[in-house]
């Protein structure tokens, strides 16, 4: 997923916030400015692929990211930040940077939607849990989130005794509801988030008769108060 890093050439970064859904990729740069720097230098990826097409290991190089995107640069953009629907970051910024950003959301109540990366820069999440409405890790990103959050490593990556063999849903989401709870303690409460959740997926679901021709966050709000108003809890047990 990208974040609000855009690379314009090989030298130049671009931090922006969506402050219009319709603006055209070039009136965004050329509106909210370029970081250029005769040090920038591209970053770099290299992922290995396995048999079904998934990444079995990677590696990369974003230095530039975190020397040149600092705090000071990004808080040139609070107006920007502050009139944008939502706010996208990934952990690919610096502590400092993150918690700069997210503060200026804050602000102006601006919705902060978290991309942890990897596995080992999810765990910048913990200066910025409380100011994050959205967050989309994978299954070990999850984990380590909700370690983070602990204070300890408390949760494990699932094992599976055949890595080839797929667990259900359902299974996969049991096995992950204890760190789960612990990321939902720091925000939302369960039902909400749930509510939340279902509001979001039906707005995505594409159809013949329903291809959204815009995601309005206002409409997935109010989308998830009906379903929030109407739901009633039968019983709650701990799995901590």
């Amino acid at each position: 997923m990208m974040s609000n890093l855009e690379l314009e050439n090989e030298k130049e970064y671009h931090f922006r916030a969506y402050h219009h859904s319709n603006f055209s990729l070039q009136n965004v740069c050329f509106d909210v400015g370029i970081r250029k720097h005769h040090d920038i230098q591209t970053s770099v990826v290299c992922h290995i692929f396995d048999g079904d097409g998934e990444v079995a290991a990677g590696v990369a190089s974003v230095e530039a990211i975190e020397n040149f995107l600092t705090s000071d640069w990004i808080r040139q953009f609070k107006c920007n930040i502050c009139s944008a629907p939502v706010l996208m970051v990934d952990a690919n910024l610096s502590p400092s940077a993150l918690e700069a950003s997210c503060q200026m959301a804050a602000e102006s109540s601006t919705p902060v939607w978290f991309e942890p990366v990897s596995v080992i820069k999810s765990r910048r999440v913990a200066s910025v849990a409380k100011y994050i409405t959205f967050a989309s890790p994978n299954e070990d990103e999850l984990i380590a989130m909700a370690n983070a959050l602990s204070c300890k490593d408390v949760f494990h990556p699932i094992q599976r005794d055949d890595v080839g063999t797929k667990c259900s849903i359902e299974s996969l989401f049991q096995m992950l509801k204890p760190a789960i709870l612990v990321l939902l303690e720091k925000g939302l409460d369960v039902l909400q988030s749930v509510a939340a959740g279902i509001a979001a997926a039906k707005a995505a679901v594409e159809g013949e008769t329903n291809v959204p021709s815009e995601y309005s966050l206002a409409k997935i709000a109010d989308d998830a108060r009906r379903v929030y108003s109407s739901a009633k809890v039968i019983s709650h047990q701990s799995m901590l």
